[in-house]
């Protein structure tokens, strides 16, 4: 895993095998003053031919420690409704569902729901991978 691109405080991940980027991940954080202590999840992907070995949740739990060292005290993200590993991912994660939006993601004129998620970074209860499901 590298870290790539990313003017500060935003964070761009990359994990790579030899010099090929098979997975990449990142967040982005608002400059608005009241909106600096979150950081929203975006660009989460893994090549198909590494989805289930690990990557991800490796990847994304390396997000969530530069999230936390950066001193953000909560991570947000969405996730398309009906993409199952991807929400197992976010919920092993320790990440936990606080909404729907309906229609959000319009496919082909096809309306689809995302379900909104957050991480509490700065609960001490909490360490990603390691919350109870």
């Amino acid at each position: 895993m590298r870290r790539m691109i990313g003017v500060p405080p935003n964070v761009s991940l990359g994990g790579f095998v030899g010099d090929r980027l098979v997975a990449m991940a990142g967040y982005v954080v608002s400059p608005r003053v009241k909106l600096r202590h979150k950081g929203h999840v975006v660009g989460v992907y893994v090549a198909p031919e590494w989805r289930g070995s690990g990557l991800a949740l490796a990847l994304l739990g390396r997000l969530v420690a530069e999230a936390r060292a950066a001193g953000l005290q909560i991570l947000t993200l969405s996730v398309t409704v009906g993409n199952p590993a991807a929400r197992r991912l976010y919920r092993r994660l320790g990440f936990v569902t606080y909404g729907t939006a309906p229609g959000s993601l319009l496919v082909d004129g096809v309306p689809w729901d995302e379900e909104l998620m957050a991480l509490m970074l700065d609960d001490p209860s909490v360490e990603a991978g390691t919350r109870p499901r």
